[in-house]
């Protein structure tokens, strides 16, 4: 019997089973069965693995769309968030919170409301400017929404005739955290924190 001569792995073979001159390692071709299994076994190997990319594949896509779908949420909250901050900003100027109406949920409406007839009862419009810095969190499964809202306050109160400052700029920084709810496809401003 003829022994592997440096080929780790290779099993001894008979010597009289080599052709003439072939090294102590080498084997007969496989017959043509063996060659089928090892092809068919080759194949299905492959086509796991495509298999397997296939699904981690799309569940990156999936993932990817999830997060766009957060992004867009998040885009949309922010939008309305703002939208309430600008309609909010013409209430005070006009001390009538009617402008908020559709904005609001109605608990967040009546709460704002009685603000802007407070400051309708000093007779003083109230010029709201803000410097925003917004943290938007969309809750998954959920029909509402938080903003963390970090603002510098230069808002000040007006002269009712002449709309000039009756006060200096405040220059303050102000953290309010408002709910905003999913209704009808719009995002409501909710509770005032």
């Amino acid at each position: 019997m003829a022994y592997n001569d440096g080929n780790p792995g290779a099993t001894p073979v008979e010597a009289e089973d080599a052709p003439a001159g072939a090294a102590s390692w080498w084997r007969p071709p496989a017959p043509p069965e063996e060659k089928r299994r090892h092809f068919a076994s080759v194949k299905v190997l492959v086509a796991v693995v495509v298999v397997l990319a296939l699904v981690a594949g799309g569940l990156g896509v999936r993932a990817y769309l999830q997060h766009s779908s957060a992004s867009s949420k998040q885009a949309a909250v922010r939008q309305a968030y703002l939208g309430w901050w600008t309609a909010r900003e013409k209430a005070y100027l006009a001390l009538d919170p009617s402008g908020l109406r559709g904005l609001m949920t109605p608990a967040g409406y009546k709460q704002e409301s009685a603000q802007v007839q407070q400051q309708a009862a000093t007779g003083d419009p109230f010029r709201l400017v803000a410097d925003h810095n917004l943290q938007v969190a969309v809750y998954s499964g959920s029909p509402y929404a938080s903003v963390d809202d970090v603002w510098a306050d230069h808002s000040v109160a007006l002269d009712p005739v002449t709309h000039q400052p009756v006060q200096p700029d405040p220059d303050t920084t102000i953290a309010d955290s408002a709910t905003l709810k999913l209704v009808r496809g719009h995002w409501l401003v909710g509770d005032l924190v």
